[in-house]
This record gives structure tokens, sequence and C-alpha cells, in this order.
């Protein structure tokens, strides 16, 4: 299984430009999600299939 919190961290601090989560693995990502506490610094996208790719949002201060 995937790490999020790992994955959230990393892109909030510019480790990496974005990830990409399948509908398959969203309940697991929510667990992480739902007690992130910078989820402002994060923007999900919808794409085909029902995946969604996240990446940081620029326009929030960190």
């Amino acid at each position: 299984m995937r790490d999020f919190n790992k994955e959230l961290e990393q892109l909030r601090n510019k480790e990496i430009n974005e990830f990409t989560i399948t509908p398959e693995e969203f309940n697991d990502f929510y667990k992480a999600w739902e007690n992130y506490g910078y989820q402002p610094q994060i923007i999900g996208k919808v794409e085909k299939l029902g995946n969604v790719k996240y990446i940081l949002n620029h326009d929030h201060d960190n």
C-alpha cells in the first residue's frame, strides 16, 4: 500500500511536483487526507477515468 502521508509531505515540501491516485486508491488516500493539516496547500484535479492528480496550490501562502 502507498504511503499517502509521505506523498502529501513530499508534495508540500516541493520534493515532487504531483502525484495521482486511482479510484481504487481513494479510500486509502482519504484516511491520510482527512487528518492532513495542510489541506489548503494541496489541490486535487479530477482526470479521465476518475483518477485525481494532486498538485501544490501556488495561490496559497505556505
